[in-house]
């Protein structure tokens, strides 16, 4: 399961609207490209810790 995946099913489960969905998966997207961070597991560590 990608990291995007999991994105829309946590979204989906706390009943966000479609919307708001899209918006945080394009900010997830932003993010990664303009940092240019890989692999996506990094991002998630680091964001973490």
């Amino acid at each position: 399961m990608t990291l995007m995946d999991r994105v829309r099913a946590t979204l989906r489960v706390k009943r966000y609207s479609l919307r708001t969905e899209k918006t945080y998966c394009y900010w997830i997207r932003f993010f990664i490209r303009f940092y240019s961070i890989l692999p996506v597991c990094r991002v998630m560590r680091c964001a973490i810790f």
